[in-house]
């Protein structure tokens, strides 16, 4: 059973998004991701507090100007994600989750329902409802900006844009299942000392987030 577990801070604005990149130093890596999860109608999945995110990238180059969080991608997506993702455990900005995935032809970033024939079939007995048919409840795109920390992890800086003018700048930090979250923690409390910043927690998910815009 995989789980995702990650740090979340609200960084504010795009002023404090850039001095936190520029105390990080150069990215690794660069994407637009583009979100969309699927429920029913009636909410099944979200009511037992499971999330279904088909999630499509676009590798970008790291150095290059980078397009806005809203921007239309251009071509094929390199790759297309199914996520299935659990209940948080966890309180302020930790957030702790089962998280299962699996990669699908980018192709598949295109359906308009869920096709059954993607999901695993371990996912099924976990879901409340048939996967067939299920419809897209909330979308998002976001940029994302990866950089390495400490040797061991890698911080990324997201700019996400939910629609109707709605903005969210964010940092991030996924940990290992056997990492201690305080020594993660106390790491992010001094880049964002360094960097002369004061995040606050998210306790929110995206996917919250993107409901309320609806």
């Amino acid at each position: 059973m995989a789980r995702e577990r990650e740090w979340k801070f609200d960084l504010g604005g795009e002023a404090a998004a850039l001095r936190l990149e520029a105390r990080l130093g150069p990215a690794e890596r660069a994407r637009l991701q583009a979100n969309r999860f699927f429920d029913t109608a009636g909410r099944d999945l979200r009511r037992a507090r499971w999330a279904l995110r088909l999630r499509a990238e676009w590798e970008l180059d790291p150095e290059a100007a980078l397009p806005d969080a809203g921007a239309a991608p251009v071509g094929a997506p390199a790759r297309a994600i199914l996520s299935l993702k659990g209940a948080r455990e966890g309180s302020g900005a930790f957030h702790d989750r089962r998280e299962e995935q699996v990669i699908l032809p980018p192709a598949a970033w295109a359906m308009e329902t869920v096709d059954a024939r993607v999901v695993p079939a371990s996912w099924r007995d976990l879901l409340p409802v048939a996967a067939s048919g299920l419809v897209e409840v909330a979308r998002f795109s976001n940029l994302r900006r990866t950089f390495p920390l400490a040797d061991r992890w890698r911080a990324e800086v997201d700019r996400t844009d939910f629609g109707g003018g709605r903005r969210a700048w964010e940092l991030e930090l996924e940990i290992g299942p056997g990492d201690d979250p305080e020594e993660a923690h106390a790491t992010l409390a001094l880049l964002c000392g360094a960097a002369g910043i004061s995040p606050q927690p998210q306790e929110r998910s995206k996917l919250q987030r993107a409901l309320e815009a609806d």
